[in-house]
């Protein structure tokens, strides 16, 4: 099998499903060794690496990631978990049961490359037993890619932030604007619990699409936010 080897540059706009129907993406720009990531449309949305996980895994290819503890919430095809891992990141990776399948193959075929660790957990945002993990675990950052699809699951991504964000925990955010009744319900707590800062600017200068949007936050007020 040859994949699809993905190298954008500045010149290129990015497209939900350009490469939507190829089984294996390469992307040999952020390690020595090429990243293979493998995609299976068949599982939906899950199932398919988006522009937003490509310039979320670019942005934090600039950040110093050794010893960081990191989780990533709705994985799915886990370019930026494999990225974190090569640069010494312990990850936790985690998605919905029917995306895990893929996301522990992805894993397994770039675990050679890693220089931290990777622990993929289920983690179903409505499921109380499956957020009890995050209380446990200090997160230098939390990771979000295109997960502001389904606005009756803001209220649930919301709770598994408060669990997940501690003191300090930064989240980076990169998301495509498409619907406003669909993006904006995740936005509104985003806008009133967390300082944002707006990083739009920084990605136009790699990615053209003015949909795309970028951000990193911290809570405006930990105590209160984890008592509330």
């Amino acid at each position: 099998m040859n994949p699809q080897v993905i190298d954008m540059n500045e010149e290129q706009e990015f497209d939900d499903y350009r490469y939507a129907n190829y089984k294996q993406l390469a992307f040999p720009q952020f390690t020595e060794n090429t990243i293979i990531i493998e995609q299976d449309f068949r599982i939906g949305k899950c199932g398919i690496l988006w522009d937003s996980s490509y310039v979320l895994t670019k942005f934090i290819n600039e950040l110093p990631l050794e010893n960081k503890t990191i989780l990533e919430l709705g994985a799915g095809t886990a370019l930026p978990s494999i990225l974190a891992a090569y640069k010494g990141a312990r990850i936790y990776t985690t998605d919905i049961k029917q995306a895990l399948n893929l996301t522990n193959r992805n894993i397994s075929l770039n675990e050679s490359i890693f220089k931290g660790s990777v622990n993929v957990r289920e983690l179903d945002w409505s499921v109380e037993e499956h957020r009890r993990f995050l209380d446990e675990i200090y997160f230098d950052y939390v990771f979000l890619s295109d997960l502001f699809n389904l606005p009756d699951l803001a209220k649930d991504l919301k709770e598994t932030l408060k669990r997940s964000v501690k003191e300090n925990t930064i989240i980076v955010a990169c998301y495509k604007y498409r619907i406003p009744e669909i993006v904006e319900p995740f936005l509104e707590f985003f806008t009133s619990d967390y300082h944002l800062v707006n990083l739009d600017l920084e990605v136009r200068k790699f990615h053209k699409n003015p949909d795309l949007r970028f951000f990193t936050a911290k809570k405006l007020n930990y105590n209160d936010y984890k008592n509330d």
